[in-house]
């Protein structure tokens, strides 16, 4: 499914440029945005499969490169430019955990506060703060978007719920961001208010002493 939406949003672009009517630049841009928003449903329905079938597999994560990877793939968006975004990495243990729902809890996260951000403020920023608690290891995501009204807050992290129509989204992100961190033996909660900003705290246990039992016994196995 993805394939031939991948092939539209290409011809879009060729369209686009090829165009100098307004009124067919403004048609092309509503078809374009239509397909991405069908592109994030493909992708998230994909990601919620994968999520409860595939096994959990515990890697030694890098966190730094891990998000500086997602930036780079996302520094093309018009919005990033607009936002601050900073991170402070605290560890004195390795950390790990299964790399793909890490990622992909980390990138809706991110995603979300540069969607999101709060054009009528001068400094839109996000700071992701990652530390130690004990053996689990304690994500926050803080920023001065424009929040969440109250009145969403019991409903955000359902299937398919949107407290924002204005922004192109499938109502899945944060669903999966929750199962995601549920399939992970973890915690989420979020603080919020509308005008002001969000805060989501993930908790993931460390899974440092589980992976190194795993990896002496397949090592005695082999000798």
């Amino acid at each position: 499914m993805r394939a031939p939406l991948s092939n539209i949003l290409g011809l879009i672009e060729i369209e686009a440029m090829d165009t100098h009517s307004l009124e067919s630049t403004t048609h092309l841009k509503l078809i374009k945005e239509s397909a991405m928003q069908l592109d994030s449903v493909i992708q998230n329905v994909l990601n919620y499969s994968r999520n409860s079938r595939l096994e959990t597999v515990f890697d030694k994560i890098d966190l730094d490169s891990l998000i500086i990877e997602y930036l780079h793939s996302v520094s093309y968006l018009p919005e990033y430019s607009d936002i601050s975004i900073s991170k402070k990495i605290d560890l004195k243990n390795d950390f790990y955990t299964d790399k793909s729902r890490l990622s992909i809890i980390i990138n809706n996260l991110i995603s979300n506060a540069i969607k999101y951000q709060d054009s009528a403020k001068e400094n839109s920023f996000l700071e992701i703060n990652i530390r130690e608690h004990n053996d689990k290891i304690l994500f926050e995501f803080v920023d001065n978007g424009i929040g969440i009204p109250s009145e969403h807050h019991e409903n955000i992290l359902k299937m398919f719920y949107r407290a924002n129509t204005t922004k192109i989204g499938s109502g899945l992100g944060l669903f999966i961001v929750k199962e995601m961190v549920g399939k992970l033996n973890g915690f989420i909660c979020f603080e919020s208010e509308f005008g002001v900003g969000t805060k989501f705290t993930i908790e993931i246990p460390n899974m440092n002493s589980i992976a190194q039992e795993v990896k002496a016994k397949e090592n005695s196995l082999s000798t």
